[in-house]
């Protein structure tokens, strides 16, 4: 048994990593569900960009809502392949680069909350 299979084994078998990765992609399947109920009303022009001094800066279609959980996707896949590979280095590095991939989850939820919300 070589090197790189025996920490493919042990980082796959690491529970806590397999966890953190499994909540960000849980936060980003929510994330895609809920452009996908927006998206059904119908391709409107909704504002995608506001401020409290300016007021609607960005106007789009919703289908650019479907930018966000991508955007979360991307992160997410790169963070677990960091992951992966700092992981023969440091366990608890490893572990703050998934979890910094929830936070990352959390932060473009709470936005498309947003958006989603404003545009009732």
């Amino acid at each position: 048994m070589d090197a790189l299979s025996y920490i493919r084994r042990i980082f796959f078998s690491d529970r806590t990593a397999m966890r953190l990765l499994a909540v960000g992609f849980v936060i980003n399947i929510i994330m895609f569900f809920a452009v996908a109920i927006k998206i059904a009303e119908g391709n409107k022009t909704i504002p995608l960009h506001f401020n409290v001094i300016y007021g609607i800066e960005f106007v789009g279609s919703n289908l650019l809502l479907l930018q966000i959980p991508i955007l979360g996707l991307v992160v997410l896949i790169l963070n677990g392949y960091l992951s992966k590979r700092i992981f023969k280095f440091d366990r608890v590095l490893a572990l703050a680069v998934n979890f910094a991939a929830i936070l990352v989850q959390l932060f473009l939820a709470i936005g498309l909350a947003n958006i989603v919300w404003f545009n009732r």
